[in-house]
């Protein structure tokens, strides 16, 4: 066998391997997506009554509270509160908002907002994925819209939608 027949040999051996890596690499993007399942929402179900949220004291019933799930360790976290901050400072008395940590938020603190340390449970009840996460509950005590705050805009946008705005972010 001469060198040029050795190469087409060894060529189509590794076009035959690299197509079988290809396809098993589809195979295994097929299983990660679940096939043709998509997940529609991520939290607590919209409509559904919202568990309670474990606070020192009673929030204001006349008004929907914005529940932020954070994290003392997350970037987007602190800016998500920052965000609900400004919304304060910048007379946003139309809802209330309350910071929920898993773990003590030990000497944090913010102007505005009310933080509630080792809350693990409302994580668990209001099945929170992520963090940053946002959960909006009626003043009937239902859940308006819950969605993940990757960027610090998504909060405006979320108290935006709740009274039918448009963003100007």
């Amino acid at each position: 066998m001469d060198f040029t027949t050795s190469a087409l040999i060894l060529a189509w051996a590794a076009i035959l391997v690299l197509a079988l890596a290809m396809a098993g690499m589809l195979r295994q993007l097929h299983a990660l997506k679940g096939g043709d399942s998509r997940v529609d929402h991520l939290g607590p179900s919209i409509g559904a009554a919202a568990p309670a949220l474990p606070l020192p004291d009673a929030v204001r019933r006349n008004v929907p509270v914005v529940a932020l799930f954070l994290d003392l360790e997350c970037d987007s976290c602190e800016r998500t509160l920052q965000v609900a901050e400004e919304l304060v400072n910048e007379g946003e008395n139309r809802v209330e908002f309350v910071g929920l940590f898993a773990d003590d938020p030990n000497d944090h603190r913010s102007h505005g907002v009310r933080l509630v340390g080792n809350a693990t449970e409302a994580f668990e009840s209001y099945q929170i994925p992520v963090t940053p996460f946002g959960v909006v509950i009626s003043t009937e005590g239902t859940v308006l819209a819950s969605t993940a705050l990757g960027a610090p805009h998504e909060i405006r946008d979320l108290v935006s939608q709740l009274f039918g705005e448009r963003s100007a972010a």
